[in-house]
């Protein structure tokens, strides 16, 4: 699929996917209403792209990241906004995409998000020190909805 162009009915739901940090990959696109992005070797940046099905319709997305160690930026067509910040507990994350945990899900670590047009674009960040050794496989559950 081009860029700028809008799948067609051949195009099939995708939801899951595992990239490697070994094998750069420049853009992933999920447009599944839930799944999940597993980057195992997190390194550089990767850049997400959600739309909800075959629509083009606005959506909420839900992301649950499960580890630290990658931050998580908001594309915008002015710039760039940070999400997660990659290293403080998400508890205590004071972002205003921040959804408290409650008794409904009480396990989960959502961010919520809005897109516009019809997408979401998301900017994957691994945060690496020098003398590091390799992060931990980062997995992002997300969730989209109407």
């Amino acid at each position: 699929m081009s860029e700028g162009n809008s799948p067609t009915e051949e195009e099939p739901l995708v939801g899951r996917v595992i990239i490697h940090g070994y094998e750069p990959c420049d853009t992933v696109r999920l447009n599944a209403d839930r799944g999940y992005l597993l980057w195992v070797n997190p390194r550089g940046s990767v850049h997400v792209k959600f739309k909800y099905g075959r629509t083009g319709d606005d959506f909420q997305c839900f992301v649950d990241p499960e580890h630290k160690g990658v931050k998580v930026y908001e594309v915008k067509s002015f710039g760039r906004d940070l999400v997660i910040d990659g290293r403080l507990p998400f508890e205590e994350s004071t972002n205003p995409h921040y959804v408290k945990k409650s008794a409904v899900r009480p396990r989960e670590n959502n961010f919520e998000l809005q897109s516009r047009n019809g997408e979401l674009n998301l900017e994957l960040e691994a945060i690496g020190d020098e003398g590091t050794s390799a992060l931990p496989a980062f997995k992002l559950n997300y969730v989209l909805t109407l």
